[in-house]
């Protein structure tokens, strides 16, 4: 049984379908860069949703002469290099987006925020104010943590697809590099043209070359898989149980993928709370893949980012607040036993967690109990020493 995309259009009053034909972007006259590379660049959840497009046919690499075809910054604040392809990627697409990708490495958040200034025609301040919404953020802190590829191409080679499960797979995040198939159609009977957007690459029971004999791998992504869920629905369950005062008003999109954890940020949208400045945090260590799973609820308060806007704003807190708060967490003893209070040059940190077999239904209401007290705990002593 053939596993090719087909679209088919519905006559709701004759009770018909009709077949809509599949043709190639060369059979319809498109071009890579005058349409389809248009199409994406004013539309970018055709390949992605919360993707920001900051440049267009970008060359300002201080050593070479190539041109990127798309770039953009996620949800995360990863840099993702897109490349387009017509109707076949041929076998080495993924080499030339790699390339890119690498020489965003060392880009600072003041290169980012001069490309888009420069696409979207606005000042820097302006641009910046856009990637911070775009980022849900405070600051540009996090902004190109990471560099991500999409690949968007009609028909994708075995040899490009055997490569980027590969990568993907030696990758911390495992989903380093997407492949999108974009598939056209046209409705002669009605003069339309459709396009059909297909992620192909990271998903389960893929094709690979092997050795002989054909493959296949699970290749699970970060932004919708089950760690993600998992946290969105222990977010979600406990922030409606809390009064209206305690509750949280802001969220992560998705859990991210730190150095050690996989994380997932809730907070408040007023000072002293921040995205990156104060908030709760949900963590699982990055490499768990089975039993047993460690959930972690953390308050961070990042101290010098706190005295930095403090200094400009007294809506943020001042050493000695924070000093103060750092005191009144322990007089309280808000850090029980089953909690603990660190404190270092960079943060102060009061952790608490639930380890469980699965991330099933019991252990969701065990960490749902969890982030409720924590929060109920907390949020009034930073209100106190706030005020």
């Amino acid at each position: 049984m053939g596993s090719e995309p087909r679209l088919f259009r519905i006559d709701p009053f004759k009770k018909v379908t009709r077949r809509v034909e599949e043709v190639d972007f060369a059979q319809l006259g498109f071009q890579e860069r005058r349409d389809i590379q248009e199409w994406v660049a004013s539309n970018p959840s055709i390949l992605e949703e919360g993707l920001l497009v900051i440049a267009k046919e970008f060359s300002g690499f201080d050593k070479t002469r190539e041109r990127a075809d798309l770039v953009a910054v996620d949800k995360d604040g990863n840099v993702v290099v897109i490349e387009l392809k017509r109707d076949d990627t041929g076998a080495d697409a993924y080499w030339q987006a790699i390339k890119y990708a690498s020489y965003f490495q060392r880009a600072k958040p003041e290169d980012i925020v001069e490309m888009l200034a420069t696409h979207a025609k606005i000042s820097e301040g302006e641009a910046a104010e856009m990637l911070k919404q775009h980022l849900d953020a405070d600051d540009l802190s996090e902004l190109n943590r990471d560099q991500r590829i999409i690949l968007a191409s009609h028909r994708f080679a075995p040899e490009v697809m055997s490569a980027v499960v590969w990568l993907n797979q030696k990758a911390a995040t495992e989903d380093m590099i997407s492949c999108v198939e974009l598939v056209p159609y046209r409705d002669g009977e009605h003069d339309s043209l459709y396009i059909q957007a297909s992620i192909v690459l990271p998903v389960s029971g893929v094709d690979i070359i092997g050795l002989g004999s054909v493959g296949s791998v699970r290749t699970p992504g970060t932004r919708q898989d089950d760690v993600t869920r998992f946290f969105k629905g222990v977010a979600a369950t406990a922030l409606r149980a809390l009064p209206e005062e305690l509750r949280p008003d802001k969220r992560s999109h998705w859990a991210g993928v730190g150095p050690v954890n996989r994380y997932y940020q809730i907070w408040y949208s007023t000072p002293p709370w921040g995205n990156q400045i104060m908030r709760y945090q949900l963590l699982l260590p990055k490499e768990t893949r089975s039993a047993p799973y460690k959930v972690t609820m953390r308050f961070r308060c990042t101290k010098k980012e706190q005295t930095k806007r403090q200094r400009q704003n007294d809506e943020w807190l001042s050493e000695q607040q924070i000093t103060a708060l750092k005191e009144n967490l322990a007089a309280r003893q808000v850090h029980s036993s089953q909690r603990t209070l660190t404190d270092d040059d960079q943060n102060l940190l009061l952790d608490e967690s639930r380890t469980g077999d699965a991330l099933d239904q019991a252990f969701k209401d065990s960490v749902v109990e969890m982030v409720r007290h924590f929060i109920e705990a907390v949020t009034p002593v930073v209100y106190d020493v706030a005020q």
